[in-house]
């Protein structure tokens, strides 16, 4: 079942000083560095594998194609532009 682009609207839309939409490819960098800042280096995984660079390059191209099935969104701070949450 597909969820189709007439029900966007349904979870995306503004909200306070927030904005809710739909990553796009041109968000992926963006999105991989929130990750790696706020989550990556202190999730226990990462922690005991030894985090590092090389280790978030790797997660980060697996990422992306997770991010490429089109139904991941993201909170955006509509006056700064920054990543809030995914």
């Amino acid at each position: 079942m597909s969820f189709g682009q007439d029900n966007m609207g349904i979870v995306e839309g503004s909200w306070g000083e927030f904005e809710f939409r739909k990553i796009q490819p041109k968000d992926w960098e963006r999105v991989m560095d929130h990750i790696k800042r706020n989550f990556m280096r202190d999730e226990p995984t990462c922690k005991l594998l030894g985090y590092s660079d090389d280790f978030g390059e790797d997660f980060a191209a697996l990422a992306h194609k997770m991010l490429g099935d089109d139904l991941s969104f993201l909170v955006e701070h509509r006056e700064t532009g920054d990543v809030r949450t995914f």
